[in-house]
């Protein structure tokens, strides 16, 4: 939900072609990902999926536990 607020200003007014491409010719991925790190705060969501993608005990077929 907080990456679908980011769609928000996309939605109001009415951008011509220029804008629209210079939008998206100065925005790079990476430069969005650390935004995004920075700006939208860290989920129970993100919190639960990092957990479970680091608990390599959890993971289908471990037998270490055994």
């Amino acid at each position: 939900m907080n990456r679908t607020t980011l769609l928000l200003p996309a939605l109001c007014g009415n951008p011509d072609q220029a804008t629209l491409a210079n939008a998206l010719a100065h925005a790079s991925h990476g430069d969005l990902v650390a935004w995004e790190n920075e700006q939208i705060p860290y989920t129970q969501r993100k919190k639960r999926a990092a957990f479970f993608a680091t608990d390599q005990s959890q993971k289908a077929g471990d037998s270490s536990l055994e």
